[in-house]
């Protein structure tokens, strides 16, 4: 009697501004957070017995631009599976008919909180080292499976009370395309790379800038490239880290190289006075004793060559897993090879209409529901 109850959909409406429909496997506890892509909602699942989150698409169809990101989301969290990449449990869409689809929900993996939240307190090397280390991991699959995720920061990094970590949030993820002239409209300003910033081709070397970022926030607590705006970013990198080398000051448009000679004055890189050795918490932790490669000089080390503004000189993924400061963690089976085959690199530079769009996402999630029971199936 009870499956029979919960083999359906039910309407309900969330703080009187959200209206979803949902399998009634799922009851929903609270909002987490929402933004441009959508919002999010943790829920309690009554076939599992365990709380999850799910995440609603906004106006999936409001122009052409969106409809690409749900497909590719789409793609991209019901084909990307590894141990530090948040899973997928179940997507459904309650409507019927390719036009008349209008709402796409994803059931992912409840985590206990994102990676910001253990920033109120002083970190020792094996938690830098880890937590690093692991969004690396997560990374290596990404560009070997050929996506950028390009909007990396504290909020898309899941954290559990264990210390494991997993990305989140693909929305803004991108193909990689060689040679390619791509979308400067992504990543948190924050987190933005030089590149990026200065409307520059860019790879996937920009998520290494952002886990430097997010790493030397584990360090210190706070942002560490604090900015109001683009040009204030850019001042607050230079003042940083100093002018960029001359082949990075090669590609810059004249007027800013011009703007950068009158009004920047060049500053040695002291990362030891950004990162002092009072940041760092260096009791040992559980009583064991610390791998002698885990210090605040390899770790200084590692984040200089992530922040290093030029692109061609700054470390690849593969390149900083292999440094001294996080490669006592590597083990094979994390190091995956990738997936290529989850997501059509060509649907990139594909015009389709809304209606096409439908109907590609449409099929998609269809053709999961039908292979999936999404009202009674034990998720993995």
């Amino acid at each position: 009697m009870l499956l029979n109850q919960l083999s359906g959909y039910y309407d309900i409406t969330i703080n009187t501004k959200y209206n979803l429909t949902l399998p009634t496997r799922y009851v929903i506890v609270q909002t987490i957070g929402s933004g441009a892509q959508g919002v999010v909602f943790s829920a309690f699942d009554l076939i599992t017995l365990k709380y999850v989150v799910i995440k609603k698409l906004d106006k999936p169809f409001l122009n052409e631009f969106n409809a690409k990101r749900a497909f590719r989301e789409v793609c991209l969290l019901s084909g990307i599976k590894h141990s530090m990449i948040i899973p997928m449990y179940s997507m459904f869409t309650p409507q019927q008919t390719p036009d008349s689809l209008k709402d796409i929900y994803f059931v992912m993996e409840k985590m206990d909180g994102t990676i910001d939240k253990c920033y109120d307190k002083l970190l020792d090397h094996t938690r830098i080292s880890f937590l690093t280390y692991q969004i690396l991991c997560a990374l290596k699959h990404l560009h070997a499976s050929g996506v950028i995720h390009r909007d990396l920061k504290p909020h898309n990094i899941g954290l559990n009370d264990d210390c494991t970590v997993k990305l989140l949030d693909f929305g803004l993820s991108r193909y990689i395309e060689n040679q390619i002239y791509l979308t400067k409209n992504v990543v948190t300003l924050f987190y933005r790379a030089p590149e990026i910033l200065l409307s520059l081709n860019y790879n996937e070397k920009i998520d290494v800038w952002s886990v430097g970022c997010i790493m030397a926030e584990l360090i210190t607590g706070k942002i560490f490239f604090k900015a109001r705006d683009e040009l204030s970013l850019w001042n607050n990198i230079i003042e940083k880290l100093g002018y960029p080398n001359d082949n990075f000051l090669n590609t810059l448009p004249s007027i800013l190289k011009d703007y950068m000679k009158k009004n920047l004055k060049f500053k040695s890189i002291d990362f030891e006075k950004h990162f002092p050795e009072s940041l760092f918490d260096n009791t040992s932790p559980d009583n064991q004793p610390i791998p002698t490669d885990l210090n605040s000089n390899n770790c200084r080390d590692v984040l200089k060559k992530m922040l290093t503004i030029d692109p061609n000189e700054r470390i690849s993924v593969d390149e900083a897993l292999n440094h001294p400061y996080l490669r006592i963690w590597i083990e094979e089976r994390e190091l995956s090879s990738g997936q290529p085959e989850v997501y059509n690199p060509n649907i990139e530079n594909t015009i389709f209409s809304i209606k096409k769009w439908k109907q590609l996402i449409f099929y998609k999630i269809k053709n999961y529901e039908n292979t999936n029971n999404i009202f009674l199936k034990l998720h993995n």
